[in-house]
């Protein structure tokens, strides 16, 4: 009995020592009321493991040519792909711009889910330039999104450019529609 208990004390000392880990939630909504206005923000403010709600339109976020570059493990989940649009501009094709949507770095695990990714835009005249809506260097999940309508320009002429797996980038798909839109490799 004594062994017993001496077993259970420890482990509930064990359990009460050991770190907790949280998933924060971050929302955004490009119209206020929530926590952020911008992906981008979002991100700054994240930790590894949280999970970032994406409510209504999302326009032009990030930088130019990179958009919005995800650096840390977590995921970015929207309200559906009637609902939740992430985009590198207002209207397809969109010259003025050279933007993506999505850039994932290297050696982060990034899901992206319930949303359409669109209207990304990149002068891609050079290799690095391919993915209009994004650019996967990393390891990424897509669950129930649709890609589509994105475009890079090439020796002028604009060709469908959804998705650039680079390198040794691991893709998953689920449930996504990805609209013709995908160009991998070179």
């Amino acid at each position: 009995m004594k062994k017993i208990n001496g077993v259970l004390l420890s482990a509930i000392l064990f359990l009460s020592i050991m770190p907790t880990f949280s998933q924060n939630v971050l929302k955004v909504n490009a119209e206020g009321g929530e926590d952020y206005t911008t992906i981008s923000a979002a991100i700054a403010a994240a930790e590894d493991g949280d999970i970032i709600q994406v409510y209504g339109v999302i326009t032009g976020d990030g930088i130019p040519v990179q958009g919005i570059l995800i650096d840390k493990n977590i995921t970015i989940q929207g309200q559906g792909t009637d609902d939740t649009y992430i985009q590198g501009s207002l209207i397809e094709a969109d010259e003025s711009i050279n933007q993506r949507v999505f850039t994932i770095a290297k050696g982060v695990t990034v899901t992206l889910r319930d949303m359409t990714i669109r209207h990304g835009f990149l002068n891609g005249n050079i290799k690095s330039e391919a993915g209009a809506a994004i650019k996967n260097m990393g390891n990424l999940v897509l669950r129930n999104c649709s890609v589509k309508r994105n475009m890079v320009l090439r020796s002028d002429c604009l060709s469908e450019g959804g998705i650039y797996n680079a390198g040794n980038a691991m893709l998953a798909v689920d449930e996504t529609d990805p609209a013709q839109d995908v160009v991998s490799g070179f």
